[in-house]
């Protein structure tokens, strides 16, 4: 104990030095001091044996008051809980949940119920009656659906104002009931952040691992509670809304604008002339870079696909990374390619490609480099398979000759 310590260590310091310790009392005998420098000296270190005892005290007295805090905090958590468990007990349920506060915050089959309680005017019960139904009945069936929107509109795993605005627009969520600005007080409301204090009671708090003016999946899942909420009307539960909203919204409509319609124009005839062409060498160049990642024995088992480290490397070979086209508009692609991948799970093929899904993001990246609407999509991929990507790689590959291109000058 550092209190007791350093008392102890003081009062044999002056009992060995002064010769008198007694009643609070020290008496000095001048000739012990032999000069003044030394009684100099020896009140120098009284001096410092004091300050140090009282710094002392100070950090016991902090440690103190930071362990009363966190008993208050433990009390409160072991109240709820204990409030949790009586009601678990009158419903016949099961109180014992395992689940970690990062789970809950990538879930899409997840919903804070204290956060519903600010909108939704129920009773305790009713609310919780009514998550039960959102989580088992709505949410868990068109899990990977939710997982696979959110991933095409973020890119990077966290939603900003932008792309929630065009998950928003595309879903064709306004209506004469919701406005446009109530979209952005809930984006708002979503991405406050908070936690439980005392007696229930919720206070600002700062997460780290949850970035300021973006959504992490369960706050997208809770905007899109909200939403559902002022969406229709209030004489239906909110459980009813939200399945209504899903069905007949946001599974049809999200993700589906442009991609659709950049699929149809990959399978015009001049499109699959030019694919068609270079298919061979294209192939070579897949091959080789899909095995390009040796990093880790996950990535070694998937020879036959490439992943975004070896996409990467492969743009990086023929210096089309950096300016105008970035890792983040890459990572960008890359997932919007794979937004048709089959619902059969999270699977690690989820994050290859295909040798088609490869020359389908060759395309995308053609017209990205290439944005000028006035010349035909077809010349632009054709002139950036032979010259940006086909013509760089042919002497390392041993590649065909690309055949003659022409009509975009190069950047």
């Amino acid at each position: 104990y550092p209190i007791s310590s350093q008392i102890t260590y003081s009062q044999n310091f002056l009992r060995d030095q002064v010769g008198v310790f007694a009643h609070d009392e020290l008496t000095f005998d001048m000739t012990n001091v032999p000069d003044i420098e030394k009684l100099d000296n020896f009140i120098g270190r009284i001096v410092a044996s004091v300050q140090t005892l009282s710094s002392e005290v100070d950090k016991a007295f902090a440690h103190s008051c930071s362990k009363r805090s966190d008993m208050n905090r433990i009390r409160e958590a072991l109240r709820g809980f204990d409030f949790h468990i009586q009601c678990c007990r009158v419903k016949g349920e099961d109180p014992i949940m395992d689940i970690d506060e990062s789970d809950v915050r990538d879930s899409f089959k997840k919903l804070r119920p204290h956060r519903l309680k600010e909108f939704l005017e129920l009773w305790q019960a009713q609310i919780e009656k009514e998550v039960n139904i959102m989580e088992k009945e709505v949410l868990a069936p068109v899990e990977k659906d939710l997982k696979r929107i959110f991933k095409h509109y973020s890119g990077d795993g966290i939603m900003g104002s932008g792309e929630y605005w065009k998950f928003v627009k595309d879903c064709k969520l306004p209506s004469e009931r919701v406005k446009s600005a109530a979209f952005d007080v809930i984006f708002y409301e979503c991405n406050r952040e908070e936690e439980v204090g005392d007696y229930g009671s919720l206070r600002p708090c700062q997460d780290e691992s949850n970035p300021d003016s973006e959504l992490v999946p369960v706050e997208f899942v809770e905007a899109l509670v909200r939403i559902a909420h002022i969406r229709y009307k209030e004489d239906q539960p909110i459980s009813w809304k939200l399945n209504k909203m899903l069905k007949d919204l946001v599974l049809p409509n999200a993700c589906s604008s442009e991609s659709e319609e950049f699929r149809a124009m990959l399978s015009t005839p001049e499109m699959k002339k030019v694919l068609g062409q270079d298919r061979d060498n294209l192939r070579k160049i897949f091959k080789y870079y899909c095995a390009a990642d040796v990093a880790s024995n996950e990535a070694a088992k998937h020879q036959s696909t490439m992943n975004l480290k070896e996409l990467e490397q492969m743009l990086k070979a023929v210096n089309l990374l950096g300016i105008g086209l970035d890792f983040t508009d890459l990572r960008k692609i890359f997932n919007d390619v794979q937004d048709t991948t089959s619902q059969e799970g999270d699977s690690d093929d989820n994050n290859e490609l295909v040798f088609t899904e490869f020359i389908e993001l060759l395309a995308a990246i053609a017209i990205y480099r290439y944005p000028n609407p006035y010349t035909a999509v077809h010349r632009r991929v054709e002139t950036f398979l032979s010259r940006d990507i086909i013509a760089p790689l042919k002497t390392k590959l041993k590649l065909a000759d690309p055949t003659k291109k022409g009509g975009i000058p190069s950047k």
